[in-house]
């Protein structure tokens, strides 16, 4: 916790980001699904229904294009974005426990720098250091992975909640056995 206390707003901002990299994810698989079956039924657009919402977008075959597409950039953009906040994340603490911990040698009194074994400053601001920026690492990946997933669950709910009950009813019987 003391690791991530400085980073309260950019861990917001993350979960944010990922929130919305999870919803336009889902909303451009359904959007893409609309696309091929339009294509491949030779349907109309009108024809093809996108579940409970009203997107209010072009009903045409170019329509859903262009909004695939956008959603594809929001995707990225957000996915980028979020990396970009983790890799930070990462490098701002590691660079903040090196400093506190060779500050901390430093202001020692001679008496505890002299009791230290030969390397271990070394390896405490290399090899520990690293493992806490490793662990930063992951737990940022596994939020941002849990919040897309229930990103996702959440937008199936709304597209199609038939189907995604089923699906969801059937993931927990499997996790219970």
């Amino acid at each position: 916790a003391r690791l991530l206390a400085p980073m309260r707003l950019r861990i917001a901002l993350l979960i944010v980001l990922t929130v919305i990299g999870g919803l336009a994810e889902a909303v451009l698989l359904v959007v893409v699904a609309q696309i091929a079956i339009a294509v491949t039924e030779a349907t109309t657009v009108d024809q093809v229904g996108l579940g409970l919402v009203s997107w209010g977008i072009p009903r045409t075959l170019e329509g859903l294009y262009v909004m695939a597409g956008c959603l594809l950039v929001v995707r990225f953009g957000a996915q980028a974005s979020a990396s970009l906040l983790n890799a930070r994340a990462v490098t701002e603490t590691q660079a903040n426990l090196r400093k506190d911990l060779v500050e901390a040698f430093v202001n020692a009194d001679w008496a505890t720098q002299s009791r230290e074994r030969d390397g271990h400053v070394q390896e405490l601001v290399t090899t520990h250091v690293g493992r806490a920026g490793a662990s930063v690492s992951v737990l940022s990946g596994a939020s941002s992975s849990l919040i897309n997933f229930a990103a996702m669950i959440g937008s199936a709910l709304i597209v199609a909640p038939a189907t995604a009950d089923l699906i969801t009813c059937d993931c927990t019987l499997e996790v219970i056995h």
